[in-house]
């Protein structure tokens, strides 16, 4: 078990040509780039990080980017919310070897679904787990999405809402990491309705969705809500 904590860096983004939002440590050239997080004081600790590859066959590289992409989720989430809002997050990350020791570890946990699916999270334990794929990049890509909903529990609550919690998980399945660098893909679709929503009055800052109330959170146009979930990391 490899165990870290986080110190929370300056963290910057930018939009290239072919519309990708990418992330860094240090601001480009050439890129009009807005710094996330710079007023957070380095020396506060906030995201304690655990990750357990359970079996005899061990993916040192699936190690190293499942530490380097979470912890780099949790700097852009928490450029954000800004220092007043941020909270201790804990995240320990299971890959099983074999998919049955997944399914009997989702049964043990009380959930028959999970079994059946390809990943699951538990706020109980903090937990984001899958097991390994014969494609080394499937179990990255999906501990990215449910390492989001762990994040975002911790940050938010268990009861933010589904739709902002998903649209937050969608959006970093995509992410790649290289050097000082993350990259993010653009869904096209979820842009637009973003930015027509926007356009018509909706928050265009992630933290002004935290001053709604119950309702608003919750209102009949699910839709919006969860392209605009995905989309405050754009904007």
């Amino acid at each position: 078990m490899d165990s870290s904590i986080l110190w929370i860096t300056p963290i910057c983004r930018w939009t290239d040509a072919r519309g990708s939002s990418s992330f860094g440590d240090r601001l480009p050239a050439g890129f009009d780039a807005k710094l996330y997080n710079a007023q957070i004081p380095a020396q506060k600790e906030y995201f304690r990080l655990s990750i357990d590859l359970l079996g005899q066959r061990q993916v040192p590289w699936l190690k190293a980017q499942l530490q380097t992409n979470t912890t780099r989720i949790f700097q852009i989430l928490s450029g954000l919310l800004g220092e007043e809002r941020l909270r201790q997050v804990e995240l320990n990350v299971r890959v099983f070897e074999h998919k049955a020791d997944y399914r009997n570890y989702a049964q043990s946990k009380g959930s028959a679904r999970s079994a059946d699916a390809g990943g699951f999270y538990t706020t109980l334990g903090n937990e984001a787990v899958t097991f390994q794929y014969p494609d080394d990049e499937q179990p990255l890509e999906v501990l990215r999405h449910e390492a989001v909903h762990v994040i975002v529990a911790g940050m938010l609550g268990v009861n933010t809402p589904l739709w902002l919690n998903e649209g937050l998980a969608v959006y970093f399945e995509t992410l790649q990491t290289g050097g000082q660098y993350g990259n993010v893909m653009v869904n096209e679709h979820y842009l637009a309705l973003a930015r027509q929503s926007i356009d018509k009055g909706y928050p265009r800052q992630f933290t002004d969705l935290l001053t709604l109330t119950a309702e608003n959170w919750y209102e009949k146009n699910q839709s919006t809500h969860y392209a605009l979930g995905w989309g405050w990391c754009i904007f």
